[in-house]
């Protein structure tokens, strides 16, 4: 039993390795076969490219029959003569089929029996596509073949692109049958394809995930390469374009290699799982664009340049698929989950690059699913690498929402950082009103369960922000416009006196809700002690020290960069009697003010608190003297970011600056009312996208308090 399995295994080897015996003529004789030239064609190799159909018919005995079912000389700089005999025994209409549409020159002979030419023609991708015999996106040419005669065919293939000639000869009603349904498989493939990128393009816009925009990116060049690969872009978009056809098709070819790279960066998370694969990703996608720059270059030069840049487009596709399914095994075992989709889908490629490089050997017979087994997996490619970016936005949401929770567990343990620090804002609570602190007592409580904490940090809010008497106290003429989007806000205003110098700060502060309100409670503390404690009324030497105490407080350290933080702009107001001198400096925050009815703005340094850490960086403090009135605006970003407006975009901080200076003259209780309108007109029926501040104070001159802007 053991002899005769190894015998018979013996025999399907060798009927795959050793080629079929070649016949000397085609006996058409079933309409319903296809007849494939591979194995029963003879083929010269002209090198030197100059041979002609009579020095051809002159040496016909050097020709020698093709060894394999599949014609492919690969990228071999030579130009190729065939010829096959054909004999029919029933009287029908049979077509030469040349299934590659991108040859770009065919030159075909027709002899019958007495060796006469009976037809000749000439086709090729450098033809216009109204050119062809018959309007097809491959290569159809009528054959007058006699019944009970024997014609000869010479088939002269030249062109600079790879030498890939499959044939086969079909009866005329069969053929255009089979082309119907193939066309109907490629259009499936097409719309597949086509419908994943535009499905996960509106996913995009709205996640704005980087994966998502290169997995886009990947399909429409997929999809591109499908249509021109195919003859559909040459037959439907530019059929008097033979050139840019023949030319878009190999600059698609390696197009998808350098967005399926990005995609795979970006979604396997190469740079943090894999730093040494993810630099020779960056290596593979300079090689794919320098590749397409010669490809490019090459047109107009010498032919063996262009080749080249062919081969090394076939090289680095290879690489890519290869290399990619290695990042995704590697990912994978790093117990990366989406790297298990993405795995499954490259291997689906391989396959298909596999059972492409068994039907060239011609082990495999042609069928539907073995000619377009590539582009089916690009299909199922396509769909499984979506549902892996779906998955992925799901682990990540999920993430997000654990790391909320710790958040919220980070709260509960330092309650006693907080109840430290509420001892100092208790004595200000007690001065205000004994019903806000019998609330606060309250509030102390109950602040183990979540909804009562917010509440508190609401109370805490309110007692530490100045009220409008006591910002009146400070600048008679001023207002407030004050709108938390949640019940606490990240925003908040601080207001000090010292002597003869007033200080205030605006700021806005990482996150909103609670972790804002938080932030807001610690910073307001952190300018008291530097304020209060330390004497500190410098701005740059206040906003110089929030980081370290800000350090000290959420116990970071050098191991650990500082993320949190804020925008904050700190302003002093010095009166000299005689005039007001002004110092200011900001974290992406920016004093606007209005003198002689000109605006003008004190830019801040573009980097926010928390954002940099640098021993050596230093806020740039800013002083202007007023000898004038003044207009002073300033204002967190939430009311320029606001979405709204009949086109319904954010305001922008262009229109905000108009209406600061249409508003500056009228008095600030009004200018209050205007900005509070304005923001609701504009906002209509929108949720308010975040905290809005906006602070504005009319500093007269000491000797003329009656002076106008």
């Amino acid at each position: 039993m053991i002899k005769k399995t190894i015998y018979i295994v013996v025999l399907l080897c060798l009927k795959f390795v050793l080629p079929a015996k070649a016949q000397n003529e085609i006996i058409l004789q079933r309409p319903d076969t296809t007849y494939t030239l591979g194995l029963n064609i003879e083929y010269l190799e002209d090198n030197e490219k100059k041979l002609t159909i009579a020095e051809v018919k002159k040496t016909s005995t050097i020709f020698q029959y093709y060894p394999r079912k599949s014609i492919n000389f690969a990228y071999k700089d030579a130009n190729y003569w065939f010829r096959v005999r054909l004999k029919t025994a029933e009287s029908h209409e049979w077509i030469l089929h040349i299934v590659r549409p991108f040859i770009e020159n065919i030159e075909i002979y027709q002899f019958n029996e007495k060796d006469s030419l009976v037809a000749q023609h000439q086709l090729g991708i450098q033809f216009p596509f109204h050119k062809r015999l018959v309007m097809y996106r491959t290569f159809v040419v009528p054959l007058s073949v006699p019944k009970n005669q024997t014609t000869t065919l010479y088939i002269h293939f030249s062109g600079s692109n790879s030498k890939q000639f499959p044939m086969e000869i079909t009866e005329k009603s069969y053929f255009f049958a089979k082309a119907k349904q193939d066309d109907h498989i490629v259009w499936l493939i097409i719309g597949a394809l086509l419908s994943f990128t535009i499905y996960n393009a509106f996913i995009y816009v709205s996640t704005r995930e980087k994966s998502y925009l290169y997995y886009v990116l990947y399909m429409f060049s997929m999809t591109a390469n499908v249509f021109i690969i195919n003859g559909l872009f040459f037959q439907y978009v530019a059929p008097d374009y033979p050139f840019l056809t023949r030319n878009l098709l190999n600059v698609f070819l390696t197009i998808p290699s350098f967005f399926g790279m990005g995609f795979t960066i970006h979604f396997l998370r190469t740079a943090r799982f894999f730093p040494i694969g993810y630099r020779i990703s960056l290596g593979v996608e300079y090689v794919i664009v320098a590749n397409i720059l010669l490809m490019l270059v090459s047109i107009h030069l010498d032919d063996t340049i262009y080749l080249f840049s062919l081969q090394l487009s076939a090289f680095v596709i290879a690489f890519f698929t290869l290399f990619s399914f290695i990042l995704g095994v590697r990912t994978w075992f790093k117990k990366f989950r989406p790297a298990s989709f993405y795995v499954i889908a490259w291997s689906f490629l391989l396959l298909a690059a596999l059972l492409a490089s068994v039907k060239q050997l011609g082990i495999l017979e042609d069928s539907i699913f073995i000619n377009y087994s590539f582009q089916i997996a690009a299909v199922i490619e396509g769909l499984i690498l979506s549902l892996g970016l779906a998955d992925k936005i799901n682990i990540e949401r999920k993430q997000k929402i654990e790391a909320q929770q710790k958040s919220i567990e980070l709260l509960t343990t330092n309650k006693r950082i907080i109840q430290e620090q509420n001892q100092m804002l208790e004595q200000k609570v007690q001065k205000r009103t004994e019903e806000l602190n019998q609330q606060t007592l309250l509030i102390e409580e109950k602040n183990e369960d979540i909804i009562a904490s917010l509440n508190y940090a609401l109370r805490i809010q309110k007692a530490i922000t100045p009220s409008l008497t006591m910002m009146q106290n400070y600048f008679s003429d001023s207002f407030v416009f004050y709108a938390p989007k949640d019940i606490v806000s990240g925003d908040f205003y601080w207001v000090a006196e010292k002597e003869n110098l007033t200080l205030i700060a605006l700021a806005d502060c990482t996150g909103r809700g609670v972790s804002g309100a938080f932030m807001t409670i610690i910073t307001n503390n952190i300018l008291n002690t530097i304020v209060h404690n330390y004497e500190i009324t410098a701005p740059d030497q206040i906003i110089k020290l929030i980081p370290t105490l800000l350090e000290k407080v959420l116990l970071q350290n050098q191991q650990q960069s500082l993320e949190d933080g804020m925008d904050i702009g700190i302003l002093s107001i010095r009166n000299d009697n005689e005039q007001y001198t002004l110092q200011y400096v900001g974290a992406k925050q920016d004093l606007y003010y209005i003198e002689n009815n000109q605006l003008q703005i004190l830019k801040g340094d573009r980097w926010a608190i928390g954002e940099k850490r640098n021993e050596h960086l230093e806020y740039q403090l800013q002083t202007i003297q007023v000898p004038s009135t003044i207009a002073l605006y300033l204002f967190s970003d939430g009311y320029k970011d606001q979405f709204g407006g009949e086109k319904n975009k954010k305001m922008g901080i262009a229109q905000l600056t108009q209406i600061i200076t249409n508003f500056a003259p009228l008095p600030m209780n009004q200018q209050k009312e205007k900005f509070e309108d304005f923001f609701s007109q504009w906002k209509q029926t929108n949720v308010q996208t975040d905290d809005v501040t906006l602070i504005g104070i009319r500093l007269r001159h000491p000797n003329n308090p009656s002076e106008a802007l």
